[in-house]
């Protein structure tokens, strides 16, 4: 927790400022590479259905499939 002051008509006042951020970070290759795995593959029509943008599988597809790979390897050892 932290604490804010501010001004107020030349008084500092004390408050608690919330720990609650709106904002989430995605993981989308993350998110492509659990479909992927629930599913046994995603198209790009698939991947569009679940909410990506054609801009986010373009630029997260390859490591999405890296990171498939590298679950399967060491599955497999």
């Amino acid at each position: 927790m932290r604490i804010v002051l501010r001004a107020n008509a030349g008084k500092n006042i004390m408050q608690t400022a919330s720990a609650y951020n709106p904002i989430r970070i995605r993981n989308v290759p993350q998110e492509m590479a659990e479909l992927a795995r629930e599913r046994g593959g995603m198209t790009e029509a698939d991947l569009k259905a679940e909410g990506f943008t054609k801009d986010e599988i373009a630029k997260h597809a390859p490591k999405a499939a890296e990171m498939l790979r590298a679950a399967e390897t060491a599955r497999a050892a």
